[in-house]
């Protein structure tokens, strides 16, 4: 076979002919091949860069140093407390992690100056679980995994005022309760003093997988002793959680069994109670419904509670002499206690409705001012 040399014209006019030429030639052709390259070139300069920028990003939130967690830590407590918050150590359990596990030791809070001495909070040991990726557009999910040494002195003055909150004392409402699924092991000793309403009481609380929670101690209310116990499973946050709560002792004694919308979450729950205690507002004193003072009560009902409003439903029982049964709800949404319901009374005697005190103060003043035609 003999090889044909294809002149150069021929090509030009293929080229031309397709369309890849026109007024220019095979130079135009040229010219798009190279942009084409040139364009390819940038878009893939971009793409590693990204790709490295990305993986540099990442890579700092998988090794997230420690010591950083420590200051963001003490500062964000800080101020949220109203006081400096200190800690000793923050310590990652695993070098690399998207959900790394930090030992944090020698956490302190100082009390408030009103609350007394001491302080509000000392933690020997901590560990905790935190999901970096959510923590780094700014919502922060941190796990409780174990806890020793826990020692929590909890305080509310006659105005309000709390010592684990800064700002209104009246913001804040109740907790929504914490998770306990991912709880390992906790033990701690907590101590609450009430003086709004005069009550006080000392706990020792220990989470683990096997009990689940168990609160044991003692108190007082209104200066009568008693006895607490609250006990309730492992649950998340956002699950339903029964629970087991008592006060004992020989001026109140009240049980109740129910649930909540997660643990500890007493904002939102159902139980069944049953009461009895000297005065209805010593029953009042745990509630904080807003009950006035009454002659010894004895009395059961089904409960719910959600947000500030109590609803009572078939309640049955004595106040002092008189029966009574019937559903009431109970408002504070307004900051006033606001009552509605359907109460029937087999026997009444209107003495019931007050306390011994009271009746004393009435019969003085009857005394001193002789008996009123209109009450």
């Amino acid at each position: 076979m003999h090889r044909r040399d294809v002149p150069a014209v021929s090509t030009f006019a293929a080229f031309s002919k397709n369309g890849y030429g026109r007024r220019s030639g095979t130079f135009q052709s040229f010219g798009h091949l190279h942009a084409m390259i040139t364009i390819g070139r940038r878009t893939k300069v971009a793409i590693v860069t990204g790709i490295v920028v990305l993986g540099t990003v990442f890579a700092g939130i998988a090794v997230f140093p420690a010591a950083w967690l420590k200051g963001i830590a003490e500062r964000k407590l800080g101020e949220q407390i109203g006081r400096p918050v200190t800690i000793r150590s923050v310590r990652r359990e695993i070098a690399f992690s998207f959900t790394p596990v930090f030992q944090v030791r020698g956490l302190e809070i100082p009390q408030a100056k009103w609350a007394g001495p001491g302080k509000l909070a000392s933690i020997d040991a901590l560990r905790i679980r935190i999901a970096m990726l959510p923590a780094i557009v700014g919502k922060l999910d941190a796990e409780l995994l174990s806890a020793d040494g826990v020692k929590l002195d909890f305080v509310r003055d006659a105005s309000r005022r709390v010592n684990w909150r800064d700002g209104d004392p009246k913001g804040g409402g109740q907790g929504g309760g914490i998770s306990l699924s991912a709880i390992e092991r906790v033990e701690a000793d907590v101590r609450y003093r009430d003086d709004l309403q005069h009550r006080s009481m000392s706990l020792a609380v220990t989470i683990n997988p096997q009990r689940g929670l168990l609160a044991t101690g003692h108190g007082e209310i209104d200066g009568n002793p008693v006895r607490l116990f609250l006990q309730g499973p492992i649950k998340a946050k956002n699950e339903p959680w029964s629970f087991e709560a008592n006060i004992v002792g020989p001026a109140i004694d009240m049980r109740m069994k129910g649930s909540t919308a997660g643990p500890l979450n007493a904002s939102d729950m159902a139980l069944k109670v049953s009461a009895r205690a000297n005065d209805l507002k010593l029953i009042d004193r745990v509630i904080e419904a807003g009950l006035l003072g009454t002659q010894p009560v004895n009395v059961a009902a089904d409960v719910t509670h959600r947000s500030r409003r109590w609803t009572i439903r078939s309640l049955a029982g004595t106040i002092g002499s008189s029966q009574i049964s019937g559903n009431l709800s109970v408002d504070k949404n307004s900051g006033r206690s606001e009552l509605d319901g359907d109460l029937r009374f087999a026997r009444l005697d209107f003495a019931d409705l007050s306390t011994d005190a009271g009746q004393a103060k009435a019969a003085a003043i009857v005394r001193a001012e002789g008996p009123k035609i209109v009450p």
